[in-house]
């Protein structure tokens, strides 16, 4: 009898520990699922994110687990909206549970942060030129035919040559796929790259030369194969319990039939569930709203920016661009939000100086958001609309901008707006204009004669062309005029392209390099005239009245000049008036007849001290 007692005590005890809250009427799932879901909302306030059935539900807290208080009571609680706990004081450690008809979670815990600080901007970005590279296609330093860290090391002097400041690098982190956006592991380059040590060899040549790097970010999703997914995956896996809620696991108030933003699929099956992936199956979301995965992708942070962790910032990088920004959780916007917000807080507490920017791929409306997340986010309405305006099209840029400007100051006063022509996702905007030298001068000169901080895709320099699949757009740059050489990456280890890149058609470093007139050239008296005025980055612009086709701003801010810039949207020479007094800088055309000429496409940039 007494060993009866044992066993039946000894069973009651394992269900107890196994099967610690009720099931739903089904039986299938926990009656309230997403437990440990919640985001920072200020320094006193937390939204939790549990689901269950529609209905009363009661939230306990206390900072004794054993003594939780009810403080808070929803009648009808939506799990699509959450449950907002105030009153919390930052620092202190919460224990807490959920009760519904249904059923009663266990009692979870977490530590109270701060508020968010992100005013603190990056200055030095606002006044920078960026350049940004697929590396595997810019130069091939150890002879493997890849493009590598040891020959982005070795053209560090043509960047500075070009009158680039800062460089932002494509992913480089070990992944899976050629195009690097798959992260197997955080904390490691790949070794087609070079890995870690040429990475740090890069990284000290491009401080001595004062270039700046940034890093691409990407965090909205990992590899399918990444040791945290794997983990996830199965319930016998070692690591199961910490890694589960790290991805977007399907349950019962989820219609994995659902189409995505772009009416993709977005629900894939592992063989026992299904997860959440946005942009393919073989890239699984991470659950932003568990704050385990914030954690983790805040040390991933720290340890690009510090990784040794003394304070020094000379063996880190100097900030990210954060990939897919906009995707971190479609179904509830606000968990994106608070999550870059916490994100720039941390990267902050680490270092000041770090820039953050963000892809934000939607209007300017949108965009505007973002600013006050983190210091900066990509301008695509612009690009659109400099395209659009060397294509001929009546547009009025400056107009344009003070209204998307309006809007970005109402989340940041001082926000700084990153603007490009095209990137490593869109047909390259040579290609974009048909490749007319004409109209790719223009956009040049709109693009680096416009406020914000630029940043220039490797190869526009040149002009080359490219337009989608995306091995088409991200073809090596092309050095030599043979489009051949020492450094030259070759495609063909890769599976990408050379269909646009051609021998002797004056798209290339070593042609353009000893020519004047050239693109390369353009690009380089632009740069050097924009850094030696820098109100062209942040200052005031007024449309100024010119003739049809003709398209004219100024520019002034607390500095003794202002400048006048004139475009010519045709393909003709235009005459027009200008005021005398003028030193017109990009071409030294004689301003003081008071008429100067236009030729097709041209440009002119006129200073006026005052």
């Amino acid at each position: 009898m007494k060993k009866w007692w044992v066993v039946v005590f000894a069973l009651a005890f394992v269900v107890s520990i196994t099967t610690p809250v009720l099931l739903d009427a089904k039986g299938k799932e926990p009656a309230i699922t997403k437990v440990e879901d919640y985001i920072e909302l200020d320094a006193n306030s937390v939204k939790f994110l549990f689901r269950t059935e529609p209905g009363t539900v009661k939230f306990y807290l206390g900072e004794n687990p054993r003594k939780l208080a009810m403080v808070k009571q929803e009648n009808r609680y939506d799990y699509r909206q959450g449950l907002v706990i105030d009153g919390l004081q930052p620092g202190r450690k919460y224990y807490y549970k959920v009760k519904a008809a249904q059923g009663s979670s266990p009692v979870h815990s977490f530590v109270k942060l701060g508020g968010f600080d992100v005013d603190k901007k990056a200055e030095w970005a606002r006044t920078s030129v960026f350049y940004f590279v697929y590396l595997r296609s810019f130069y091939d330093g150890n002879g493997d035919g890849i493009g590598d860290f040891i020959g982005l090391k070795e053209k560090l002097g043509y960047l500075k040559d070009l009158g680039i400041d800062a460089v932002w690098i494509l992913p480089c982190f070990l992944s899976v796929g050629v195009h690097g956006y798959d992260i197997l592991d955080y904390k490691q380059i790949r070794r087609d790259y070079g890995g870690m040590e040429a990475y740090r060899e890069f990284l000290k040549e491009a401080r001595k030369q004062g270039i700046k790097v940034v890093l691409d970010l990407v965090v909205n999703h990992t590899s399918y194969m990444n040791r945290w997914f794997s983990q996830a995956k199965y319930p016998d896996n070692e690591e199961y319990d910490k890694y589960r809620n790290f991805y977007v696991w399907a349950d019962r108030f989820d219609n994995t039939n659902l189409a995505g933003p772009w009416g993709q699929k977005v629900w894939f099956n592992n063989g026992e569930d299904d997860y959440y992936a946005v942009f393919g199956s073989n890239m699984p979301d991470l659950n932003f709203r568990y704050p385990g995965v914030r954690e983790e992708i805040k040390k991933v942070a720290e340890f690009w920016l510090d990784p040794n962790g003394d304070g020094d910032f000379s063996d880190g990088v100097d900030g990210f661009r954060l990939d897919a920004a906009k995707h971190i959780d479609d179904k509830m916007p606000e968990v994106t939000h608070s999550w870059w917000k916490e994100f720039t807080t941390h990267v902050k507490s680490i270092n000041p100086n770090a820039f953050i920017v963000g892809e934000c791929w939607t209007s300017s409306s949108e965009v505007a958001k973002y600013m006050g997340d983190m210091d900066s986010a990509f301008n695509f309405d612009l690009a659109a609309h400099i395209v659009n305006f060397a294509k001929g099209l009546p547009f009025d840029l400056v107009t344009n901008i003070n209204m998307m400007y309006t809007q970005y100051r109402k989340y940041s006063p001082n926000f700084i707006d990153s603007t490009f022509l095209s990137n490593h996702d869109m047909n390259r905007v040579a290609s974009e204009l048909d490749g007319d030298p004409g109209k790719i001068r223009l956009a040049t000169a709109v693009f680096l004669t416009l406020p914000g901080t630029p940043f220039i895709y490797y190869g526009n320099e040149l002009g080359q062309l490219g337009a989608k699949p995306d091995p088409n757009i991200r073809e090596p740059l092309d050095w030599y005029a043979s489009a051949e050489g020492p450094g030259m990456p070759n495609p063909r280890k890769w599976g990408g392209s050379m269909v646009n890149c051609r021998p002797h058609d004056g798209i290339s470093v070593e042609e353009q390099q000893k020519d004047p007139n050239s693109l390369l050239n353009l690009h380089k008296k632009l740069i050097k005239i924009r850094k030696a005025h820098p109100i062209m980055f942040y200052g005031n612009y007024t449309k100024v009245e010119t003739p049809s086709g003709i398209y004219g701003y100024e520019i002034t801010g607390n500095v003794k000049y202002k400048l006048l810039v004139i475009h010519n949207q045709k393909d003709q020479a235009r005459k027009i008036k200008v005021p005398v007094g003028g030193k017109e800088l990009l071409h030294g055309v004689d301003t003081q007849q008071g008429e100067v000429e236009l030729k097709p496409y041209g440009t002119l940039i006129i200073k006026y001290n005052k």
